[in-house]
Formats: C-alpha cells, structure tokens, sequence
C-alpha cells in the first residue's frame, strides 16, 4: 500500500521567475512539474470528461492588471517528469497569487511579490 501512495501524481511548481521590464511590468514565469510516478490521472478522463484537468491560475490584486497572459491555463493530465511552463506579463505592485493543481494531485499556492 505504501508503495502505491509514494507513486501517486505529485505536482510540483518552480520557484515563480519575476523579470522587472519596465517600472511597473513584470513578467512572471513558473513552471509546474508532475514528480510522481502515475500520470495526474487515467487517459479515460479526457473522454469521460468527469475527471477535472490541471487548472494553473494567476490571481491579481486591485493594483495589478494582466497585460499579456490568460488568467487561467487548463491542460490535460501530466506524465511523470512532464513539465509545462506558463508565463505572464502583469502591470502593477504588489502580491499576486499563483494556484495550480487538479482533484487528484492537490492544489498548490504560490505568492510573488511585485515591487
């Protein structure tokens, strides 16, 4: 039984890259990463459609405005050892907020600081 739960899909996030383009741009880069060794979730799921996707989303405080980006980035499951990156060019200080994750793996938040 240990074994099947030191298997299971583990999503991790990188240590979130913040670039100061202009006085108030910056561009935050992550990347999340599947540490386990079962995919996030069966293949079936993306047909069945009752297994939700991994949700990556960047939440904003009233300062801050997405220049360029989406808030929110939905992919299908994760292999062991796949990674994806995702980026986002943001106006504003302060502290935004970075979620990811999906039923099976959990939810992950991050804080970057803007300053």
């Amino acid at each position: 039984m240990e074994e099947l739960l030191n298997a299971m899909p583990t999503i991790e996030t990188s240590v979130p890259v913040v670039e100061k383009l202009d006085a108030n741009l910056f561009r935050i880069t992550v990347k999340i990463v599947n540490k386990g060794m079962l995919p996030t979730y069966a293949e079936i799921g993306d047909k069945v459609r009752f297994v939700s996707r991994i949700k990556t989303e960047i939440k904003l405080n009233e300062n801050q405005k997405m220049v360029s980006g989406r808030k929110y980035f939905l992919r299908n499951a994760l292999q062991p050892d796949e990674s994806e990156e995702y980026s986002w060019l943001i106006s504003g200080s302060g502290t935004a907020t970075i979620t990811t994750g999906c039923a099976t793996t959990g939810i992950k938040e991050i804080k970057v600081e803007l300053k």
